[in-house]
């Protein structure tokens, strides 16, 4: 059981990476093309793009913080369990 709980904790950092990947990174791509080419464009993508930055962050958090609690769970319960 505890094996599982690090797979499970792994699995979901890693799909807190792809999140951010899919969500907020295209974003961060944008804005950085729009500095670069039309630097009095940025404003009115940015309030465009915002709120996809936002959730895409806070999408990537919670997942992160599941990886994390499942990670504790794995190792408090290795630690508890009787040496045979």
């Amino acid at each position: 059981p505890t094996f599982r709980w690090a797979c499970a904790g792994s699995a979901l950092l890693a799909l807190a990476f792809v999140s951010w990947l899919a969500l907020v990174q295209p974003v961060n791509a944008q804005i950085a093309a729009a500095l670069a080419q039309d630097p009095e464009s940025v404003p009115a993508l940015w309030q465009r793009l915002r709120s996809r930055w936002e959730y895409g962050h806070a999408t990537g958090f919670a997942i992160h913080l599941l990886g994390f609690c499942a990670l504790v769970v794995s190792v408090v319960r290795d630690e508890h369990r009787p040496n045979t």
